[in-house]
């Protein structure tokens, strides 16, 4: 009987496979660090900083995520600050020993790394092994999403600990509060870390969001700028930016699309089901963003930051 199921979840996983690429492969650059570092070679050359991410497969090893995100460490150093690398703590198991190691490479090279939001119930691990992660590198970062609850007293602790802060609408609801207004939950996080945060990166594709998020943090004197997924569409949060004299980093991911549409992610998160058949149905491509400016070069005024090294 078990060699009978082992057989069936072959079959159905031999089905499911290329629906999923399919899905997936408006946001995902390629199952290689490589693919990921050609895409976002490209965004450079359009005037934009780089996000790195590897999405795991549900059954990697920590291990061998460490290892998939010390590589991307290592190009990374030769690209320079205007790109960094974004990685997740569940992937890790939260070990604090592979997150220290990811944080000391990155502190080498003067690399940003930073913690990926996932659940609320990840949460608290995740801005556990943020601050160990800080020891050891001071530019280490969170995402703190908009829609939970607890967002304000997270945002709070970023602040307390010197960590970058990443403000997003957030993917995962809270099961006590479902229905929590996400643009004003974002806009309230926002409100929150300005004048206080080190730096916060508005992470939103909805123009007006980022253009009343960004009026916020610049009349605190926040540094801040702007980061767009790879995939979904440019041009309205671009146009803000450019106003506003703000760089923009594109999140350019690499992997496995399990991470966004796996099985077993789809049974815990019904809501991807939708998502899954919006993204057949669209049959979305990969585009190269628009241009920052005539030439491919940034219409930024001054520097992305100042980091220490």
């Amino acid at each position: 009987m078990s060699a009978l199921r082992a057989l069936l979840k072959r079959i159905a996983l031999s089905v499911w496979r290329p629906i999923e690429r399919r899905a997936a492969g408006a946001y995902l650059a390629g199952p290689s660090l490589s693919d990921a570092l050609a895409a976002g070679d490209r965004a450079a050359a359009r005037g934009y900083g780089v996000i790195l991410g590897f999405w795991n497969a549900d059954d990697d090893e920590p291990g061998d995520v460490a290892r998939e995100n010390l590589a991307a460490i290592e190009a990374l150093a030769e690209r320079g600050g205007r790109w960094y690398l974004s990685i997740k703590a569940p992937a890790l198991r939260y070990s604090r020993e592979l997150i220290t190691e990811i944080a000391q490479e990155g502190a080498r090279s003067g690399t940003i790394v930073h913690l990926d939001s996932h659940a609320p119930d990840t949460a608290d691990e995740t801005i556990a092994v943020a601050a160990v992660a800080r020891e050891v590198n001071d530019q280490v970062g969170i995402t703190i999403p908009g829609r939970w609850p607890r967002s304000l007293a997270d945002a709070d602790r970023a602040c307390e600990l010197g960590l970058r802060v990443r403000v997003t609408k957030g993917e995962w609801p809270d099961p006590d509060d479902p229905d929590r207004d996400m643009q004003e939950g974002f806009l309230a996080v926002v409100g929150r870390v300005a004048g206080r945060a080190r730096h916060v990166s508005v992470a939103t594709h909805d123009g007006e969001l980022a253009r009343a998020a960004v009026e916020r943090l610049a009349a605190a004197g926040t540094p801040h700028d702007i980061e767009l997924l790879a995939g979904l569409p440019f041009e309205p949060v671009v146009a803000v930016a450019q106003a506003a004299g703000l760089p923009v980093r594109v999140y350019v991911p690499h992997g496995h699309a399990s991470l966004r549409y796996g099985l077993a992610y789809l049974a815990r998160n019904p809501r991807r089901v939708w998502w899954l058949a919006r993204d057949l149905l669209l049959r979305r491509r990969r585009a190269l963003p628009p241009p920052l400016a005539a030439g491919g070069e940034s219409s930024q005024r001054g520097p992305i930051e100042t980091r220490s090294r």
